[in-house]
């Protein structure tokens, strides 16, 4: 679809989207074997706590990275999409999904959507943390910890619990015993960093040559964002945080 755009700057956002999603499948694929490690799966408070220990993490990520809390850094303006953005990630989608799932979609529902994640990011914005506190209070009557407020990124990072492995304790991957390793959030950050530049380095060769589309999707290796396998086996390995 890129490569047969025919306007140059719509051309540009789609890359350019497509780029961000790489980045976002790098992480997603190299982190969360260790954050399903720590939180579970199968069960919905295994995913309200999955929510809780991402946010921890964007919290301790924006204060290491950028030195900033959310108090100063304004989250919902990463969902702030224009119509001129909109259009050029519809152009995406809309005939992918109608190669893939053989199902028509309108570009406006893309807009629709993408509007309706910066309502949503708007509303878990919480710098003051009244909602965060006042979710918690709901949720402890509700006995459904982290439903809500797992959502929320804290205004102050804080890791008492060992949440980034700084200590480097041993933990397994979720779908294999037998794959043990001792690397922080951090160490895993590097490694997506490292896995995010290299797929957009051969993602725009792709998009210069179509040749070079084999040695891109060679790189991907259908590898899913929640194990970062292909064809994963069930995930059977835990070691639930005390902190949820």
């Amino acid at each position: 679809s890129i490569s047969k755009e025919s306007d140059p700057s719509i051309k540009l956002d789609m890359m350019a989207y497509v780029c961000g999603h790489l980045c976002h499948w790098a992480l997603d694929s190299t982190v969360h074997p260790y954050v399903y490690y720590r939180t579970g799966k199968g069960h919905l408070q295994n995913n309200f706590n999955h929510h809780r220990m991402e946010s921890v993490l964007d919290s301790i990520v924006l204060k290491v990275k950028k030195n900033t809390t959310i108090k100063d850094f304004y989250t919902p303006a990463i969902a702030n999409c224009s119509l001129s953005e909109a259009r050029a990630i519809a152009r995406v989608y809309v005939p992918a999904i109608a190669s893939i799932f053989d199902t028509k979609i309108e570009p406006h529902m893309i807009k629709e959507t993408l509007d309706n994640w910066h309502y949503i990011q708007k509303a878990e914005y919480d710098p003051s943390g009244h909602k965060l506190s006042s979710l918690k209070n709901i949720e402890k009557g509700l006995r459904k910890k982290n439903m809500a407020s797992g959502l929320i990124v804290p205004n102050v990072p804080e890791d008492n619990y060992d949440v980034c492995n700084l200590l480097h304790r041993a933990w397994s991957h979720p779908c294999d015993a037998s794959l043990v390793y001792t690397k922080s959030f951090f160490d895993l950050y590097e490694e997506a960093m490292k896995k995010a530049l290299d797929a957009i380095a051969l993602f725009l060769k792709a998009v210069q040559d179509p040749k070079n589309k084999e040695a891109f999707l060679e790189f991907l290796g259908d590898r899913n964002y929640n194990t970062g396998m292909k064809n994963p086996p069930e995930m059977k390995n835990f070691d639930v945080c005390g902190f949820f």
